[in-house]
């Protein structure tokens, strides 16, 4: 069913780059979104999947205040543990449907379904951390720091991994420049916390302490790599688009923010740096990034757009090889087990 749905996408990919029809693009933005919310939303079966289903039926699951809020208010309504993966894939197709300008979005739908989504299928709270971050992303924008701050900081209450994004609000509402050297303030007290925290272990406090991961330079040099070839093509993407240059301030202020976005992922060096856990950092930056070179392929020379696709290519064509070193390309095969599977076999 998977590689199907990957057939079909990338079939509605190469529909959208032949015809630059709007009506058309919004039909295949529909079926590309709702097939990516077809594979979150009535998903049977993954590495995590029977975990979180204990935790609901007990009713007692020890994580975060809203999520365990919306646990028993699930229960509390009779309903059953799969309406849990109904609300993420419903947050899945929103994030897509606000952020997109449907024109390219298939590409977007397809780079996703290569990499992450079979990671974040089982991190259940991970998901909806990160589809409330991005949401707020989109509601707020750089009109209020305030708002931003307090909607990065509701969604650590599904899983604490949100904090790490407040930083981000220092980041908006500024010029270029500014912005750039924020990022890099950011980023160095990031790295000296990570230090500190490293070699001083036994000063820290438990919570802390119990993160730190042990040291391997190989995958250390690996999330350097990804973090390169993502700035690579976000870079390229900003520096050949058009779209900045639009009369739809809407569109640009959007595409600006999943700019910062994107460029914001840095951090994650120090962070991997004080524990292996934080590489979902990247994976969640992963999103917005696909959606951001989709857009921008609008106003791009026929050119431009092709180099756009060969970064992307070589973004996929790394995650997926690490994955087959790692081990984990068993994952994709969670992403069949689902209601809507004709293939699966009795």
């Amino acid at each position: 069913m998977f590689f199907t749905i990957i057939i079909i996408i990338a079939g509605l990919m190469l529909l959208e780059w032949l015809r630059p029809e709007k009506k058309l693009h919004q039909l295949t933005f529909f079926i590309s979104a709702t097939l990516v919310f077809i594979l979150i939303a009535f998903n049977r079966m993954n590495a995590d999947y029977m975990a979180y289903f204990r935790s609901y039926t007990n009713n007692d699951p020890q994580n975060e205040i809203s999520y365990n809020l919306m646990v028993h208010m699930f229960n509390g309504l009779g309903l059953p543990f799969e309406s849990i993966l109904l609300l993420m894939g419903i947050l899945v197709f929103l994030v897509f449907y606000f952020f997109s300008n449907k024109q390219h979005a298939s590409l977007a739908a397809l780079a996703y379904l290569i990499y992450p989504l079979a990671l974040d299928l089982p991190q259940v709270r991970n998901l909806f951390m990160y589809m409330i971050v991005l949401l707020t992303l989109y509601l707020v924008q750089d009109r209020n720091r305030v708002a931003l701050a307090g909607g990065f900081a509701f969604s650590a209450t599904f899983h604490y991994f949100g904090l790490i994004y407040l930083p981000f609000t220092w980041l908006v509402k500024t010029g270029r420049k500014r912005f750039y050297q924020r990022l890099a303030l950011i980023f160095a007290i990031i790295s000296a916390g990570s230090l500190v925290a490293r070699f001083f272990p036994d000063q820290m406090p438990k919570l802390i302490a119990s993160e730190i991961s042990g040291f391997d330079w190989f995958y250390f040099a690996i999330q350097i790599l990804h973090v390169a070839l993502d700035m690579a093509l976000i870079w390229w993407v900003d520096q050949h688009s058009r779209i900045k240059n639009e009369t739809n301030k809407q569109e640009r202020t959007l595409q600006e923010m999943m700019y910062r976005f994107s460029w914001y992922s840095v951090i994650e060096i120090p962070l991997v740096a004080f524990s292996n856990e934080m590489y979902r950092f990247r994976r969640n930056a992963q999103l917005i990034k696909y959606i951001y070179s989709a857009n921008a392929l609008k106003s791009m020379t026929l050119r431009d757009r092709w180099v756009t696709l060969g970064l992307l290519g070589a973004n996929l064509l790394f995650v997926v090889y690490m994955l087959r070193v790692t081990g984990d390309l068993d994952l994709y095969t969670d992403l069949s087990h689902n209601v809507f599977n004709v293939f699966a076999q009795d």
